[in-house]
């Protein structure tokens, strides 16, 4: 989709309307998780996760700020019609957060048990918390493919792609679930390996669908080359975002 042609109104009904659907599918997502974890687990492993909650959010909020500030950049190139901008914003938008979400998990995975402790949790359901944060700091990086492939997608008219792997993910993760904490018995650490498994497929598909139909994502070696001013734009967009 265009959004510099047309009339605006429609342009951007049209692409916010699988924006929206996939808030409210993401919540019933993180629903259908707490429950199931919840009857199978019980009480207290329903507390360990919970506890976790907001600092898995902040982490995915920080990706979703940055990833932001990369698609308004490739969106302004895109708009422009400046094919090579596109081609090397793509690629530096990739580096930005793999470099970002690398850093990330390696911290927070170091510092989950500080600051669980830090936080407060209550000892009997901190064994548990913790299982489940490092599980959920490993695959930061995943979350980061995702929300990198989303924003690209995004930024170039596709609002729909990024909700079917978005609904496909939340799908494979409720049946994961099921099967490694009902039938498996892993406890926490089911429940997070599904999430990561989940994503990591949503990661894969994502990325395979904008490689096989979209040519921009087809890069030349000579798209390849570092380039600090894109990089640049990128944070200094993408981080109020974050932050707020």
């Amino acid at each position: 989709m265009n959004m510099t042609e047309g009339r605006p109104l429609r342009l951007l009904s049209i692409f916010a309307l699988p924006l929206l659907i996939g808030n409210i599918f993401q919540q019933a997502y993180n629903l259908a998780d707490s429950m199931i974890v919840g009857r199978l687990l019980g009480a207290n492993a329903l507390a360990a996760v919970g506890a976790t909650g907001s600092i898995s959010f902040l982490f995915f909020s920080f990706f979703n700020g940055i990833s932001g500030g990369c698609g308004i950049v490739t969106a302004q190139f895109f708009g422009a019609k400046n094919e090579t901008g596109v081609f090397r914003s793509i690629t530096n938008s990739a580096y930005v957060m793999a470099a970002s979400s690398l850093t990330t998990a390696i911290v927070a995975f170091t510092l989950v048990p500080q600051v669980l402790n830090f936080m407060g949790t209550p000892p009997e359901i901190l064994p548990d918390a913790v299982a489940y944060m490092r599980m959920t700091t490993a695959y930061v990086p995943l979350v980061a493919v995702y929300n990198y492939a989303s924003a690209m997608q995004r930024a170039l008219g596709d609002s729909r792609t990024p909700l079917y792997f978005l609904v496909i993910s939340s799908l494979i993760n409720v049946g994961l679930d099921l099967l490694f904490i009902g039938a498996f018995r892993l406890g926490v650490f089911g429940a997070a390996l599904a999430t990561m498994l989940a994503q990591l497929l949503a990661d894969t598909g994502s990325l395979f669908y904008a490689f096989c139909r979209n040519p921009y994502f087809r890069l030349a070696a000579r798209n390849l080359a570092v380039d600090f001013s894109i990089m640049k734009s990128a944070v200094s967009l993408g981080l109020p975002l974050a932050l707020q």
